[in-house]
């Protein structure tokens, strides 16, 4: 994506040229301000047909005064003012049902002005576009909205949430012709004339002398490396503060230990000690059985002389 003006690598040039509507930063370039572009997508995924689109914005940011903010792939309006945040996902994410849950609060929290009533929020829709089948079941699109556990009744709160299976390529049907294309990196190959021509605009520049693309290719790689530097040094910060964390529980661990052992110590010298206080009831007790058989037979061997051994006690 670049001008005469502007020198990319070889090694970025074939990056490019590898990139498909999976990856996201192409995607952001291709969707940016691609009205038509985006529109053919959701009426595909939606299956609404007469759906008009507004607004196409790559890489927008929704910002919490008090919370994290998010950085969507791209954020689309439609006519009726409804919301549209449409992701692609390569990597499988423990946590994706929460991130979606989080996106849609963002989307909801900006959906209404001061004074609005609740009854003029629009609808929003979290589209995130796998290139995996993320329940597994083979079907096109997952569809999530909000029911009634006890009844299976559908709770009309205006909110939806679509996984799309990017591995679903039956030609026959819109959404598996749709992911075919996704999944093209060579322009030549994909068969929808918008997405086509989008892809060749964004992969050939040069041909078209397209400034903006290029430019907006080095914003995205720019805000790309920028975020990517700022995920290194939370990475960074985090494994510090864990590492500190770490530290602390062993010493707090080994002081532990330490008190332990000389708990240990303690118990062992009263274990000795009661050992020895043992051993010497057992040499009392010893001394006292052979005391009393020492009395035992000499009363015996006075008895045997015809002597009275209480007698001869007195008399000693």
């Amino acid at each position: 994506m670049c001008n005469e003006n502007l020198k990319i690598s070889e090694r970025v040039r074939q990056t490019i040229r590898d990139y498909t509507l999976f990856d996201d930063i192409f995607m952001s370039v291709a969707f940016n301000d691609n009205i038509e572009l985006t529109q053919h997508v959701l009426r595909v995924i939606l299956g609404m047909d007469d759906l008009i689109v507004t607004s196409s914005k790559s890489q927008d940011e929704l910002g919490s005064l008090f919370g994290r903010g998010v950085r969507l792939d791209v954020l689309a309006r439609d006519s009726s003012g409804n919301a549209y945040d449409i992701e692609v996902q390569r990597t499988r994410d423990a946590d994706l049902y929460k991130r979606v849950r989080y996106y849609q609060s963002m989307l909801d929290s900006e959906a209404l002005k001061k004074g609005q009533d609740f009854r003029e929020i629009n609808r929003s829709y979290i589209i995130f576009i796998m290139d995996y089948d993320l329940i597994g079941k083979g079907l096109p699109i997952y569809h999530v909205e909000s029911c009634i556990k006890e009844t299976g009744d559908l709770c009309e709160d205006g909110r939806e949430i679509l996984y799309v299976n990017g591995t679903y390529r039956d030609l026959s049907t819109s959404v598996g012709s749709l992911m075919h294309d996704f999944a093209c990196s060579d322009y030549r190959q994909i068969k929808n004339d918008v997405i086509r021509d989008t892809v060749r605009e964004c992969k050939e520049p040069e041909s078209r002398g397209n400034r903006r693309m290029s430019e907006l290719f080095e914003r995205v790689f720019k805000d790309y490396l920028d975020k990517y530097q700022e995920d290194l040094l939370n990475e960074r910060n985090k494994l510090i503060e864990t590492e500190r964390d770490l530290q602390e529980k062993t010493r707090t661990l080994q002081e532990k230990n330490q008190a332990l052992q000389e708990k240990n110590q303690a118990l062992q010298e009263k274990t000795q000690a009661l050992q020895e206080a043992d051993q010497a009831l057992q040499e009392r007790d010893q001394a006292l059985k052979e005391s009393k058989k020492r009395e035992k037979r000499l009363e015996e061997i006075l008895k045997k002389h015809d002597i009275d051994y209480a007698s001869e006690l007195q008399i000693k």
